[in-house]
């Protein structure tokens, strides 16, 4: 071997190692990318309000909610627009308050409405009955 040359193994190990690092650039790069995902925005109430609403649209997708918190004001008649993205899995929207408001369990693709008034101030859950862990709070102020 003459001493300009480098062993086989040696360029071999570099294009290995050249080769394994774009791979792991590319899966950085393709993993910050679907998390950044679709953030097509809804009608009404997204990640959550901070003013009192008296018309929200809530979205279950992917077996969760697109809203964590609501605020409503209390002793108003409030109207929640329930859509189910999810097709053939059913959701309903459940207020967790004195009068327990709720819609019927349906599979999805199907929208709903709920008319509502919570009396008293004070966070309430709200849960889909089919899947518990999908769950927010609604606030009447």
């Amino acid at each position: 071997m003459n001493h300009l040359q480098k062993p086989a193994s040696m360029t071999e190990h570099r294009v290995t190692r050249r080769r394994a690092l774009r791979l792991g650039a590319g899966a950085v790069v393709a993993a910050a990318l679907a998390a950044c995902g679709d953030n097509a925005s809804t009608d009404g109430a997204t990640a959550e309000t901070e003013e009192p609403v008296e018309e929200f649209t809530i979205v279950a997708e992917n077996l969760r909610w697109d809203v964590d918190r609501i605020v409503v004001p209390a002793g108003v008649e409030v109207t929640a627009t329930i859509e189910n993205r999810d097709r053939g899995v059913p959701h309903n929207l459940h207020i967790q308050s004195p009068d327990d408001p709720k819609t019927e369990l349906e599979d999805g693709v199907v929208t709903q409405t709920l008319t509502f008034s919570i009396a008293e101030p004070g966070e309430y859950e709200y849960v889909c009955d089919a899947h518990l862990f999908m769950s927010g709070t609604i606030v009447a102020v």
